[in-house]
């Protein structure tokens, strides 16, 4: 069989007008060497994305979260019913926070997440990553976990204090600002992915206090599907089984991994795509090898297609994600005074004031000086820009940011610029950028 299958192939790959080898023959052959590399790379890249995309960063984000316009009372009442349902692996309560982490060395916008340490190793593969100390140690009082990447950022280690400034505010006698606190580290975990820039955690009892909400209440419930893919409809079907006492007066809505992360969604359909194409592209190459004639148009036709991909495939598959709010960076000429920064944070005021009440802009927090390292400079300014719900106003924070930098702009004699708070984004772990 050896010896005839060698026969076979020395025949048709010689040349028929006497010469060694067949010019079709030989383009053939490598016609197929290419498409069949090409397949096994593109493949293996997909396969190895794939697996990145869902133990790495979608082993994190929360599937779907459970939201009601009110706090939510005797949430493990709830929890536990959610917990009973069909596609559900665990659920547990969940608040999220956007503030500023700072220390002495420099300060950075975080999404702070408050978490059942008990339940957490059933919700996510954090516990898996902790490089340093483990969730159990949340327990402690105003204790943190952050990445290695923020860590490294902030010049901080373990047993080290970091001042946490959140958007929430708080009201005493003398005015209203944002809440501030300091918190130790006492862990650190590493998942080498842009959620250890941007993610810290802090317990569930310490976000409570932030929210300055009761003991049995909580924002929202976190829910881990059976199927990363119907999140949605899975979501939708726990809210409709909540009925009765569970209901205490709220109106829920859900909030997927696919409305937050919205272009990450995008991604994975265009690599399905993709893979639809390699399979096609694998059939048609079975089919056309036989046919000699054909075969100089066919792979003619796979490298324009190739190009045509290569131009027009999306470079950035996950985009900056909507945080409901972002900062006003202000600074002033070197040596200005206090009079002079504050002025100039009014007038920069001034042109966003018009903007609430009209759907978009919901609340101004004005600071002079800054926050954090920023604190004891008169010269530096503040300003964090409440943006309303996302299902109150149509268009993304992003756009609404970078059409308030035309405003900002206008006021001379200070630099200021806007800054979302960091989400997950690829291209590896970068600056943010700013406009």
């Amino acid at each position: 069989m050896s010896s005839l299958s060698l026969n076979l192939a020395f025949r048709y790959l010689k040349s028929n007008r006497g010469g060694v080898f067949s010019f079709t023959s030989l383009l053939a052959i490598l016609g197929l060497s290419i498409g069949v590399s090409s397949l096994i790379i593109v493949m293996s890249v997909m396969n190895g994305f794939e697996r990145e995309l869902q133990d790495r960063i979608l082993g994190v984000v929360p599937h779907a979260v459970i939201k009601s316009d009110n706090t939510i009372n005797n949430y493990q009442l709830l929890v536990d019913n959610i917990n009973k349902l069909d596609n559900i692996k665990s659920s547990s309560p969940y608040i999220e926070l956007q503030g500023l982490a700072s220390s002495g060395s420099g300060g950075r916008g975080v999404s702070i997440i408050g978490i059942d340490e008990d339940i957490e190793p059933s919700m996510s593969i954090l516990p898996d990553y902790m490089v340093i100390g483990s969730l159990d140690n949340l327990k402690e009082d105003s204790s943190i976990i952050i990445g290695t990447w923020l860590a490294a950022h902030l010049d901080v280690g373990i047993g080290d204090t970091l001042n946490i400034t959140t958007s929430d505010i708080k009201t005493t006698i003398i005015g209203s600002f944002p809440q501030s606190l300091k918190v130790k580290i006492v862990g650190m975990y590493e998942l080498r992915s842009e959620l250890d820039q941007s993610l810290v955690l802090i317990s569930h009892k310490l976000a409570q206090k932030i929210k300055m909400i009761g003991e049995n209440t909580t924002s929202s419930i976190r829910i881990k599907t059976d199927d990363l893919f119907s999140a949605d409809t899975i979501a939708r079907d726990v809210i409709k089984s909540i009925d009765g006492d569970l209901l205490n007066g709220n109106f829920f809505e859900i909030i997927t991994w696919k409305t937050t992360h919205g272009t990450l969604f995008e991604a994975i359909k265009f690599e399905k795509l993709l893979k639809l194409i390699t399979s096609e592209y694998k059939s048609s190459l079975t089919t056309w090898i036989n046919k000699k004639k054909i075969i100089i148009s066919f792979l003619a036709g796979t490298l324009v297609l190739t190009i045509f991909l290569f131009n027009f495939a999306p470079k950035e598959l996950i985009a900056p994600e909507d945080r409901g709010a972002f900062f006003v960076i202000i600074k002033a000429p070197q040596g200005s005074g206090f009079n002079f920064t504050k002025s100039k944070a009014e007038d920069i005021e001034k042109l966003l004031l018009p903007e609430l009440g009209k759907g978009e802009y919901r609340k101004l927090i004005m600071r002079v000086p800054g926050f954090g390292r920023s604190s004891k400079q008169v010269n530096s300014g503040f300003i964090i820009v409440l943006l309303e719900p996302w299902k109150k106003r149509d268009r993304h924070g992003v756009k609404i940011m970078r059409e308030s930098f035309g405003k900002i702009s206008r006021v001379p004699g200070v630099l200021a610029f806007p800054v979302m708070p960091q989400g997950i984004r690829t291209g590896g772990i970068q600056s943010p950028v700013q406009f």
